[in-house]
């Protein structure tokens, strides 16, 4: 991918990023602070990989709060693993944004068929 492809791609995760923000307030009433600093401070990408870094077994708390509100589609996970964004990321990252999901029971393919 050159520079410019994808510095473009990561503008519009950085956007999406910020719209899943936005829609976790609307849908589930969740006011995720922390996210919204992290955002403000490294971006989406930036943001998207600090959460990914702790590994396999780590939940956030919005991951938990998105869980129970029925919202795993607007999750940091969800996004990263979409074919447009995961070229953002890497083997290690996708595989642990896969595996939280997978243990959370989201299949992104019945989410893009609703």
């Amino acid at each position: 991918m050159n520079s410019l492809v994808d510095a473009e791609l990561e503008q519009r995760f950085d956007a999406r990023m910020w719209e899943i923000y936005k829609q976790a307030k609307d849908r589930c009433g969740y006011n995720a602070e922390r996210f919204r600093g992290l955002l403000a401070r490294h971006g989406g990408r930036g943001a998207a990989k600090r959460l990914l870094e702790s590994g396999l077994s780590f939940w956030s708390p919005g991951l938990t709060t998105l869980w129970k509100c029925g919202c795993l589609d607007l999750t940091v996970e969800a996004q990263v693993i979409k074919s447009e964004f995961a070229p953002l990321f890497s083997e290690k990252e996708l595989g642990t944004a896969q595996a939280r999901l997978g243990e959370l029971g989201y299949d992104p393919q019945a989410e893009a068929n609703r």
